[in-house]
């Protein structure tokens, strides 16, 4: 499923760590993260089976102000 799909190019990609992948976001890293959390909802509300850890970052992050996400 692509939203699993996103959610491992961020979180656990062999070539990039979570920092590197959300710098290169940028201004739009909480808004993607807003997305995901949407289409995730969706998806869990028409019943689709989803485990958490496919979906749940697993770290804590702050949203900034400028749209940018950092590492907690």
């Amino acid at each position: 499923m692509a939203v699993e799909m996103a959610f491992r190019l961020v979180w656990h990609n062999s070539e990039f760590t979570p920092d590197q992948m959300i710098a290169a976001m940028g201004n739009k890293a909480a808004a993607n993260f807003d997305r995901h959390a949407a289409t995730v909802s969706y998806l869990l509300s028409m019943g689709m089976e989803m485990k958490p850890e496919s979906y749940t970052p697993p770290k804590e992050y702050t949203k900034n102000a400028d749209g940018t996400i950092t590492l907690d």
